[in-house]
């Protein structure tokens, strides 16, 4: 029950989405996520990725869960890249113009240009596609994607004294459902 809640605000979300980018002359929500951004949602944990986390200035430019609204705090944008394989892509946020890269063993924000930070390898992302619904893929870390222990973004419901549920680095497993990301439009 909580699940199909969840995905009808989701989908609620995406139409308003579409109205506003088709009212601003922009694209409908099924056009590229490059040109009019995207919201990524877990649907297993029923969360968004979202930038505006400041509580805490420990936590200041992580990448959190939060209630899916559509704004532009959870509004990315992915622009291809040919460093990596195919389907690489920066994904930048809408509202703090930085990208979301690799840092540790979680997700931050940093400048999409000059030198990623210590401890983090990656500002890169490559999206496999899984399922049959075309919205559905599994964000893996570009620099470890050919190795033999790729990492994936995985949604962790709410460790710790952490604001909300946190976006992971873990090993890759086609059977975990917390490693399945949905956008509301193509990448």
């Amino acid at each position: 029950m909580a699940a199909r809640v969840f995905a009808t605000r989701l989908a609620k979300t995406v139409i308003a989405l579409a109205g506003i980018a088709t009212a601003a002359g922009g694209y409908p929500a099924t056009a590229s996520a490059a040109s009019t951004g995207t919201t990524i949602a877990s649907l297993p944990v029923q969360t968004c990725a979202d930038v505006s986390t400041t509580t805490a200035p420990g936590f200041y430019g992580y990448v959190y869960g939060a209630t899916c609204t559509g704004s532009a705090a959870q509004t990315f944008r992915f622009t291809p890249v040919t460093t990596g394989p195919a389907g690489s892509y920066q994904i930048t946020s809408a509202s703090s113009k930085q990208c979301l890269v690799q840092y540790q063993s979680g997700v931050k924000q940093h400048a999409c240009s000059g030198s990623i930070p210590p401890d983090s390898t990656s500002t890169e992302w490559t999206l496999i596609r899984v399922g049959a619904t075309g919205s559905d893929y599994r964000f893996v870390v570009t620099t470890s994607a050919a190795t033999s222990s790729p990492q994936c973004l995985q949604v962790d419901p709410k460790p710790r004294s952490h604001p909300g549920p946190v976006l992971l680095l873990q090993a890759c497993d086609t059977t975990q459902a917390r490693q399945v990301l949905t956008l509301t439009s193509a990448p």
